[in-house]
């Protein structure tokens, strides 16, 4: 029971997880304790369905190539049959007509401040959609009230496209996503991000970060490198971690990284060495 009673924060929220465990969810109406984890490289899916007796692991080694979240409900839609199908949520229907470029406006890239989470929209077949692999479409509820397929609540944008949207979902506390200019990268606007890092806050751990073209590539010592994606300025994407460089004026003095498990762990840039 401990493993998945949740903490009440100190501004009145409870926590998403307990011991170990996430707190109770529903999938398709049916109850769920899940929890997922990473290495760079690896993902990992843990599940259990107390009504059905039921448990289901998936183990992945193909870095974010992979989304063993979304193969572990595809095994329950397949071995539960009709306990997840009968009491799958509205997100089902067709929703309502909008013009395709009523749901353009709302492409773009997401974040929501507290926990770092991004989230990118893109059009996807005239539907707008969750970017990447595995990407749920959006169904339009109204101009600018969408369902996610397969998941309970909604998002509600604001009337101005670029003013963000909420994420509902019963039971727990709207999130607030803010919109951000999205950029795109180049070894010129990168280069400014490469150097030397050091966090006190990981024992003096050192990142070294050097730019491609596209991407920048961090290493710590003998680990297999994260490969961060700029998704809008001064923000980074590598695999589940947030990655937001700091600077002073036009100088880039450092970066906090996020992910579902910590909040802006600190790193600072090291002087530039002649």
């Amino acid at each position: 029971m401990r493993m998945r009673a949740t903490a009440t924060l100190t501004n009145g929220d409870t926590s998403e997880y307990g011991l170990g465990l996430r707190r109770e969810r529903s999938y398709r109406g049916t109850r769920v304790l899940e929890s997922t984890g990473n290495d760079p490289g690896y993902q990992v899916y843990v599940g259990r369905y107390p009504d059905q007796q039921f448990d289901v692991v998936v183990m992945c080694n193909a870095g974010s190539a992979a989304n063993p979240t979304l193969l572990a409900h595809g095994v329950a839609d397949v071995l539960l049959g009709r306990d997840v199908a009968t009491a799958s949520p509205a997100t089902t229907q067709t929703g309502t007509a909008v013009p395709t470029a009523s749901l353009s406006a709302h492409a773009g890239v997401y974040m929501e401040p507290t926990t770092g989470a991004i989230v990118g929209l893109v059009m996807r077949d005239s539907q707008l959609a969750i970017a990447g692999s595995g990407g749920r479409a959006l169904i339009p509820l109204g101009s600018n009230r969408f369902a996610v397929v397969g998941e309970a609540g909604d998002l509600l944008f604001s009337a101005d496209a670029r003013a963000g949207y909420l994420r509902r979902i019963p039971g727990q506390r709207a999130l607030r996503f803010e919109w951000h200019e999205p950029v795109a990268p180049s070894r010129q606007t990168l280069a400014p991000y490469a150097g030397e890092y050091v966090s006190p806050e990981l024992g003096g751990a050192v990142y070294h970060v050097t730019a491609t073209d596209s991407t920048l590539v961090m290493r710590v010592n003998a680990a297999p490198p994260l490969i961060a994606h700029v998704v809008f300025e001064d923000t980074f994407l590598s695999g589940g971690y947030t990655i937001q460089f700091t600077k002073s004026g036009r100088k880039v003095t450092g970066f906090e990284v996020t992910n579902a498990r910590m909040r802006r762990v600190k790193f600072t840039k090291r002087p530039e060495t002649t």
